[in-house]
């Protein structure tokens, strides 16, 4: 059944994305993927498909955009998002009956190679811990290496996701940056997290609780002279009670990792050493996945096969021990 309207078989592809992200995606995109698809389309995808009529759009057009924008040095990853757009784009469109196929089901996209997995030993996390605790923002740092949070997550807990007695958190929000192409500028705003697998329990251990109690009491000492002092109730805030902005905790970590004289990791690599740790004590993968929120448990087997690599080295080590002694 054909539901397209002959006014629109002058469509451009542009003009088809247009009508795609606005009609179709806007409402079913969370803002920060929104913002992330609109931004790839106007930077990279209008600019050298836009002008080509829908119908007309071939498979070596497209082929020839993915290549030029790897000669143009962009990541073999994000070439991958932008087919992620341009396929899905297309398939509404042949929903809609403006075309009859999928022309970027032709393409042959780039390999993605896998990053390589970067960690810190135990010895290490405490070496950071020392030099976190006179921070201000060492309970949000402790906390995050008791949990493997994301870095949206731990700044989205509210005062209301942990239970004091019982020694848990309840993750159900992240605080997001994302840009707003009618304001053009970028906002904080906290969204609900992408999967269900994101929606979680976490113990904590006792010494965390107390240090995490400790800081809400003095949130709430500050709100008897500033009673507008944190009003979104979040458990990690600015000295002004406001969001702390993501990039500047990562700038935090940074400064942190400095002063330690510890590897340049990112942030998330704390991720990978909370799973990393849990691993190498013989923690069952599945109970790692829904700790760090995993929604395929094949990521966490992707850590646990680096933990693997790390655990055959000390083996072998340990044979040339033995044998040399």
């Amino acid at each position: 059944m054909q539901y397209h309207s002959t006014t629109n078989f002058g469509l451009t592809f542009s003009q088809w994305l247009d009508i795609w992200m606005n009609q179709f995606m806007k409402i079913k995109l969370r803002p920060t993927t929104y913002s992330s698809y609109i931004q790839l389309i106007n930077k990279h995808i209008k600019p050298k498909l836009g002008h080509i009529q829908l119908q007309n759009l071939s498979p070596l057009a497209i082929q020839e955009c993915y290549n030029s924008l790897l000669l143009e040095n962009l990541s073999p990853k994000t070439v991958k998002n932008i087919h992620v757009i341009i396929h899905s784009a297309l398939k509404q469109a042949i929903k809609c009956g403006y075309i009859n196929q999928n022309v970027s089901e032709a393409v042959a996209l780039p390999k993605v190679e896998r990053p390589e997995i970067k960690t810190l030993s135990s010895e290490q996390v405490t070496t950071f811990l020392q030099a976190a605790q006179t921070d201000s923002l060492y309970p949000a740092f402790l906390l995050e290496l008791y949990t493997g949070l994301r870095r949206g997550e731990l700044l989205g807990l509210k005062w209301d996701d942990i239970d004091f007695d019982n020694c848990t958190i309840h993750v159900k929000r992240s605080l997001v940056r994302v840009y707003d192409h009618n304001l053009k500028k970028t906002t904080l705003l906290l969204q609900p997290p992408k999967t269900k697998a994101g929606y979680r329990v976490i113990p904590i251990p006792d010494f965390v609780v107390a240090e995490l109690k400790e800081l809400y009491e003095e949130h709430q000492r500050i709100k008897l002279s500033q009673p507008n002092f944190n009003s979104l109730n979040l458990m990690f805030v600015t000295t002004q009670g406001t969001p702390i902005d993501p990039r500047n905790f990562e700038r935090k970590f940074k400064q942190l990792l400095k002063k330690a004289n510890l590897p340049n990791i990112r942030l998330h690599d704390l991720r990978h050493t909370v799973a990393t740790l849990l691993l190498q004590q013989n923690v069952h993968p599945k109970i790692v996945q829904e700790i760090l929120g995993h929604r395929d448990i094949s990521t966490t087997l992707d850590i646990y096969s680096h933990v693997n690599i790390e655990l055959k080295k000390k083996a072998t080590s340990c044979l040339v021990e033995i044998l040399n002694s």
